[in-house]
């Protein structure tokens, strides 16, 4: 009987530590199975820790570069010849520029014909003063001689007088006086006609003249027109059109603008500040001296900081087609890099209007929320992710405070992009 239990036993054994295998290898993969799971949503998310640190109640505005000190090149407002401003040259935008190089050039085809006219009648009226001057010269030195004869006339008559006085009859006496009186009147009738036609003579060179000093003051503002329809740069620096305000357009060579108008500017690189627009909403909380973070949409990868040195007074539409209401800011940059900025370069600005020390932290997409509240994803044993319940309180910057549920240093989890 002994004999016959001893392999019944022993297989029993063998079966045993089979079934003990088995029930080993299965507990093994569940577990396996629950590290796979827990795996799983480690792949669409990840592992943070929650933390104390500064919270910043940030504004977000957008804005465009410009520069804090720049000469600005528009039209003329001092050019009294015509009103016909048609750009004609411009010199090429983000082109490097010396003092003295052509910036901006109007059309002058119509100024320099006027002003060939007026050449043309300089000349004219030149010729016509010198021919004036000769004649008014040939007659008064006509009259000259004439006067000089009658006066020797007079002085004969006179004399005949005198000697007729002596030895003549009372009829020769007579006419004698008769010829002198004669002769003392053609010496006044002379005269007078000198007088008068040296006023006549004088009257005519003056008007000429006038003609000749009115046509060459008229000329020379023409050619002051004419130089000042073309802008010379004032300074070294870099060329950057500006847009109209009305349409966002920026002018080119052909079109028309007014006295006035703004059309370029050579910006000082060294001093950059950002026209940032703050919508409405946020208007209230923005203040002078608040920090600033600048991202440059060209390179966002780059923080530069600044403050707010100005406010506007006035609340005004974004644009025509984006009518929402915005307050204007002036964003002072601290450290502007003068290689990668440029005026017109779009930005993001994070205004800080308030500053939280000392708060628990955790990333935005690490809260989750359901209908009993706010909750956090931290580990719990083993491939099980337990809910913490949480109170949050304000978020900014891709951060949310917590108000309590949870201590700082627990590791909970971020969800995946796209993952709910």
């Amino acid at each position: 009987m002994k004999s016959v239990d001893r392999p019944l036993i022993q297989k029993r054994r063998t079966i045993g530590r089979r079934i003990a295998i088995l029930a080993a290898i299965s507990c093994i993969a569940l577990i396996a199975a629950g590290y796979s799971v827990f795996s799983s949503r480690e792949v669409r998310g990840s592992w943070v820790v929650v933390e104390r640190g500064e919270m910043k109640i940030q504004v977000q505005a957008t804005g465009e570069l410009e520069s804090a000190e720049s000469s600005i090149i528009s039209v003329p407002s001092n050019v009294d010849c015509t009103w016909d401003f048609e750009i004609s040259e411009m010199a090429d935008e983000g082109a490097d520029v010396q003092e003295g190089d052509l910036l901006l050039a109007f059309d002058t085809s119509d100024l320099r014909e006027k002003r060939d006219l007026l050449r043309s009648g300089l000349d004219a009226a030149l010729k016509e003063l010198e021919k004036v001057r000769l004649e008014v010269e040939a007659k008064i030195t006509q009259l000259e001689l004439d006067q000089a004869e009658a006066r020797i006339a007079a002085i004969k008559a006179r004399q005949k007088t005198e000697a007729s006085a002596l030895e003549s009859s009372s009829i020769e006496i007579r006419k004698a006086h008769l010829d002198h009186e004669m002769a003392q009147m053609q010496l006044k009738a002379v005269g007078d006609k000198f007088k008068v036609e040296r006023r006549n003579g004088e009257a005519s060179v003056r008007e000429v003249e006038g003609r000749v000093r009115r046509t060459r003051e008229e000329l020379a503002s023409y050619e002051v027109c004419i130089e000042r329809m073309s802008i010379k740069a004032p300074q070294a620096g870099v060329v950057v059109y500006k847009a109209r305000r009305w349409n966002n357009e920026k002018y080119k060579r052909g079109d028309d603008a007014w006295p006035g108008q703004v059309i370029m500017e050579l910006p000082n690189l060294q001093r950059m500040q950002v026209a940032a627009e703050i919508p409405e909403p946020d208007a209230g909380r923005v203040q002078v001296g608040q920090a600033v973070e600048i991202r440059l949409d060209a390179d966002p990868s780059r923080i530069f900081h600044g403050r707010i040195e100005s406010l506007g007074r006035f609340f005004r539409p974004r644009s025509l087609e984006k009518p929402s209401m915005v307050f204007d800011a002036t964003v002072h940059i601290d450290a502007p890099d003068s290689d990668l900025m440029r005026p017109g370069m779009a930005a993001q600005v994070a205004i800080t209007v308030e500053a939280i020390s000392d708060a628990l932290l955790v990333p935005e997409n690490a809260v989750n929320f359901g209908s009993a509240g706010a909750y956090l994803r931290a580990g719990g044993a083993v491939g099980r992710l337990r809910r913490v319940p949480v109170e949050v309180g304000r978020r900014s910057g891709g951060v949310i405070e917590v108000l309590s549920g949870v201590e700082e240093g627990v590791r909970v989890l971020v969800r995946g992009v796209g993952e709910e």
